[in-house]
């Protein structure tokens, strides 16, 4: 269960805030600096100034209040008042001032009250002399005017602490003590009925609310929301009130939001945002590197390698491996939503990813160089322009880098990319593109046992023998015959190619691409054959052209389907690239230089046969 997931991450990670869960880190922009006798001070601003995109810091760039230990409130403060005691917002803190809008008067005045008795009676128990230096200073107006003045510019909502005598209210060890105390007894008295919690499984109280998730604004909702909340009657069953319909102890109800809040915290390691959504990776015991973030790269060999033997002693753990987990979420108003939900144990998401790198390999042109595997940014581009997907297209994508062919890639992928292809010509040669093609059809051979597996390069020994492929594979030897002959007879090459002018003809009506192609072809060998150079370099090349076309069509064994469909689009563009990218080679072929996957690891369900010698 998620809830558990999360619960476990703050048992591993954060004792120290679960062990103290009457305080919390908050933004505190402002210190308000008392002297003795409640004398006002100053104001100390704390602030970190972010750097703008331009790496620059200044007018563009963005200021971010420092965080600080203050007191959590140990109940939902939407209604009544509730202060927090020694660091609160302006409107406890300080009350009417230039941040209140008309309407707000009477309910900043109200909180503001409640705030200073708060203080008072804090100061009387506990005797503590910084308590008591803010009681008075709160009992002087002129030294509150004083302070309201010096924080006018400071914007709505923002939290300020008092700093007395030198010390931070809320770090005093009477202070605190009175705090802790304070908020078991609050959250005592409002616990539910018995029940047993979803998490521990223990039968216990009940906590009625949750504690609010913060960092969600940019996922579009407000800047605090919650993942179990029933707040209306149309969410409750059976008259149940509030989180008793999602029965939760207090201390597994506070550790799931804070692993949420440590996990969503901006910039941190464990988020990444595509649009919307943000993707919180994490294992529950942190001893590796993270799948989800290696998936993301491009793999060289010493990454492959690495990952390799990360797998071998990740296995080598067993019983007990470590484990990995991934939840996509968004917000919207004040809920929290979870669209995705991954764990696997670590050997399966470090053997998938190998898989995920091995599936998307492609031979570049130039066959000197190794086999190519792209970027996860440039698998986003290859499917949508602007390289933002939909948030379920990218959740998707890195569930199958992770989770392996049990999250198969379906007919959306490859009706993107052909799309893409069908729009930008340039992405008929787009390694990204076509690795993704080749990984969506290899799933729907794994998954369906349809067609036939897609290597990374044309493969002569074994040859594909499916139509569409050898229909792609006739239209770039023709590609190329036209090359040929322009290039032999020393003519400008033509605006348009071969290629140009019948790729999306052939691809969806190839009966009838054919038939042009081929009588376009006839004339091309005739002019090749005709033309006297040196050695008879065009009748040459136009015999060794003739030959392949003729082996290809041996192979497709007849006319080819008056149309195809989206998976044989497909298969047409990887036979087109695979021959255009195809370069014979002299000698024994060396592989040194491709990233080489130990096959003892069994990374891949479908694996394709090692790439021959050509």
């Amino acid at each position: 269960m998620f809830v558990q997931a999360l619960a476990e991450y703050a048992d591993n990670h954060l004792q120290r805030e679960l062990e103290d869960v009457a305080f919390e880190e908050r933004g505190v922009p402002y210190f308000l600096q008392i002297g003795e006798g409640g004398r006002f001070l100053g104001v100390t601003p704390r602030f970190d100034q972010i750097a703008a995109k331009s790496g620059k810091t200044g007018p563009k760039g963005k200021q971010r209040s420092q965080t600080h230990r203050v007191p959590r409130s140990p109940v939902n403060r939407n209604s009544g008042l509730h202060p927090l005691l020694g660091a609160d917002d302006i409107k406890y803190v300080l009350g009417v001032g230039a941040w209140t809008s008309p309407e707000e008067v009477e309910n900043h005045a109200e909180r503001h009250l409640a705030f200073v008795t708060l203080i008072s009676r804090v100061a009387e128990e506990t005797k503590d002399e910084a308590l008591k230096a803010c009681s008075l200073f709160y009992a002087r107006r002129a030294e509150v005017e004083k302070a309201r003045g010096a924080l006018a510019s400071a914007v709505p909502g923002s939290n300020v602490a008092l700093y007395a005598l030198g010390d931070v209210v809320t770090e005093r060890e009477a202070p605190q003590a009175w705090w802790r105390k304070a908020y078991a007894i609050a959250v005592s008295e409002a616990s539910a009925e018995p029940a047993e919690c979803l998490i521990s499984g223990i039968v216990g109280p009940v906590a009625p609310t949750h504690p609010k998730i913060k960092h969600a604004a940019a996922l579009g909702g407000r800047s605090e929301v919650s993942l179990m909340s029933f707040d209306k009657g149309a969410f409750r069953s059976y008259g149940w009130e509030q989180n008793a319909n999602s029965p939760v102890c207090d201390n597994r109800a506070m550790a799931y939001v804070l692993a949420l809040n440590d996990l969503l915290r901006p910039g941190g390691a464990h988020r990444q945002d595509f649009g919307d959504v943000a993707f919180l990776f994490w294992l529950r015991d942190e001893s590796t590197e993270n799948p989800a973030i290696t998936a993301q790269q491009r793999p060289t060999p010493a990454k492959v390698a690495e990952v390799q033997q990360l797998l071998r002693l990740s296995r080598s753990a067993s019983p007990d491996p470590d484990r990995f987990y991934m939840a996509a979420v968004s917000a919207t108003g004040s809920r929290l939503i979870l669209h995705s939900w991954v764990t696997e144990l670590l050997p399966e998401a470090l053997k998938n990813v190998l898989g995920w790198w091995e599936g998307l390999q492609m031979q570049p042109l130039a066959a000197d160089e190794p086999l190519f595997t792209p970027h996860f940014w440039q698998l986003l581009h290859a499917i949508e322009r602007e390289g933002k997907p939909t948030a379920g297209r990218v959740v998707t994508l890195l569930r199958r880098a992770l989770q392996g062919s049990q999250c198969p890639l379906g007919y959306r992928f490859v009706a993107d990319v052909l799309l893409r292809m069908r729009v930008d010509s340039n992405k008929r040669m787009d390694l990204p593109a076509l690795g993704l093609l080749r990984l969506c059809l290899n799933d729907l051979h794994h998954s369906t046992g349809k067609g036939e597996p897609m290597s990374s390069s044309l493969d002569l020994k074994h040859p594909n023998t499916q139509p569409a492929y050898l229909c792609g594979r006739l239209l770039a030897i023709h590609d190329y015959l036209q090359w040929k002959t322009f290039d032999t007879a020393g003519e400008t090459q033509p605006n348009a190619t071969v290629a140009d002018r019948y790729y999306t003809l052939f691809m969806n009506s190839p009966a009838v691409g054919m038939a042009r192609v081929f009588d376009l072809g006839r004339k091309h060998l005739s002019k090749l054959r005709k033309l006297k150079t040196n050695n008879d370099a065009g009748a040459n090349a136009a015999f060794g052209i003739e030959q392949q076309i003729s082996e290809v069509e041996r192979l497709l064994g007849g006319e080819p389907p008056k149309a195809f469909g989206m998976h044989d689009k497909a298969r047409f563009a990887l036979g087109f690239y695979h021959q255009k990218a195809y370069r014979p080679k002299k000698g024994v072929e060396d592989d040194s230089s491709s990233i080489e996957i130990d096959a003892s690891l069994n990374i891949s369900d479908y694996a394709p046969e090692k790439e021959s010698e050509q």
